[in-house]
């Protein structure tokens, strides 16, 4: 059979590992031809050996593994762009929830909207909890915002991969753009201690993916550790509280069952 060289790759594997997968489990032997040091392969043949039924079988399969994906275009209204892609992190959710690519057919992405910002510095208002708890104070302001620009015209989301998969990516794209059409809001919240990020995000994203969930809202926590750097999150007001409310929440959680192990270990110790 006939498979373009530069597909010889997926079959092989890691020091070969794909293709003692596929002899296993189809029970026959395949030559793929060896590339030299430094040489392109332009030979596209490949062998299969073994019983009839069974290299068919594995044609078949190999048939598959190296067909091109089906792609369709999405357009999606320039003006929202910016609000749906979220700076890149729906296009990479994208990618992970339903093994799809994503890619704009080679056009550049329109400007971004100007965005009023609030004087972080000394304008924001400061709310304290207790004052007994230096960690639940905060800064916190809301503004209505403009997500919408002045780019004209739409713009392509072209879409790769397996025809459910890609009818998954089209549902959940439309999904974003229904909710870039409403009214939408930024909540800027800032903590005292940086540190407490790492109890938002969670391991490898989890905590902040389940509170995009729950509030429809995009969050984007900073990746310094600079204090005074606000968390960003922007949706519907009513969603922007929601999701500010959980933080605070779990950053007093965070807080109170460190300082339960650290009475417990000093406990210990006398």
């Amino acid at each position: 059979m006939e498979v373009a060289p530069e597909k010889h790759g997926h079959l092989i594997g890691r020091e070969g590992s794909i293709r003692k997968e596929l002899e296993a489990k189809f029970r026959v032997t395949i030559d793929i031809p060896r590339r030299e040091p430094g040489q392109i392969n332009t030979n596209p043949d490949i062998k299969i050996t073994g019983i009839a039924e069974d290299v068919d079988k594995a044609k078949d399969h190999i048939l598959e593994m190296v067909k091109e994906p089906e792609s369709e275009t999405v357009e999606i209204p320039a003006r929202l762009y910016h609000a749906v892609v979220d700076g890149g992190q729906f296009i990479r959710r994208l990618q992970r929830d339903f093994k799809v690519s994503v890619d704009y057919n080679g056009q550049q992405p329109p400007p971004k909207p100007e965005e009023r910002e609030p004087d972080l510095n000394d304008s924001l208002p400061l709310i304290t909890d207790s004052e007994e708890d230096a960690s639940q104070r905060f800064t916190w302001e809301v503004v209505e915002s403009d997500n919408q620009g002045g780019a004209e015209g739409d713009f392509p989301l072209v879409i790769k991969g397996k025809l459910e998969q890609i009818a998954n990516a089209k549902a959940e794209i439309a999904k974003a753009v229904a909710l870039a059409e409403q009214p939408s809001f930024v909540g800027y919240l800032i903590l005292p201690d940086s540190s407490k990020f790492r109890l938002i995000i969670g391991p490898g994203g989890s905590q902040v993916e389940k509170i995009r969930r729950d509030t429809g809202c995009r969050i984007t926590v900073p990746r310094s550790q600079d204090v005074g750097e606000p968390i960003v999150i922007r949706g519907s007001k009513e969603g922007v509280e929601r999701a500010k409310d959980i933080i605070l929440g779990l950053v007093k959680n965070g807080d109170s069952n460190g300082r339960g192990r650290r009475r417990g270990n000093g406990d210990d110790g006398a």
